[in-house]
């Protein structure tokens, strides 16, 4: 299990709390294009933390194969960041402990844990709508109107 993708995807995931806090993404303002843009004949991002931002996108894409979005596996990383946020004792090891350390306690199982709790939750939420057509309407009724206050917030001028 040392050198799997889980055990590598879970040491990724370490490393960009560490770094960053999960701050990063669309809605922290981070423009995913921008941010991995290299300086002119360098070949490496100018930001360092640019940089590491690159590279978990990389990472991410190994471990998820290029058929989703960078935008969308920093969301599903950001959630799972999120579920283990929640959990009192792993965030006292994470704060308190080396890397190493956070690594041989409460914190890989948790990941673990928080992905398939992700994925059950998907199901759950995925299965009736899909099941049932009037259902599926109705929620495909809620994301038109998600859709549209965005679009309105969006179009609204910014007060100063």
């Amino acid at each position: 299990m040392a050198n799997s993708r889980e055990a590598l995807f879970q040491r990724d995931i370490i490393e960009a709390i560490t770094a960053y806090a999960w701050e990063v993404g669309i809605a922290a303002g981070y423009d995913l294009k921008v941010g991995a843009v290299s300086e002119v004949g360098s070949g490496k991002p100018h930001d360092p933390e640019k940089q590491r931002l690159a590279e978990i996108i990389d990472r991410l894409n190994d471990l998820c194969g290029a058929e989703v979005n960078d935008e969308d596996k920093l969301h599903f990383a950001n959630g799972i960041a999120d579920r283990i946020e929640r959990d009192e004792a792993v965030m006292t090891q994470v704060q308190a402990h080396s890397e190493d350390q956070v690594m041989h306690g409460l914190f890989p199982k948790k990941v673990t844990d928080a992905v398939l709790d992700a994925l059950s939750d998907h199901e759950k939420l995925s299965m009736p709508l899909l099941e049932d057509e009037e259902t599926g309407r109705q929620f495909a009724l809620l994301i038109l109107k998600l859709l549209a206050g965005r679009s309105n917030r969006d179009a609204q001028p910014s007060q100063s």
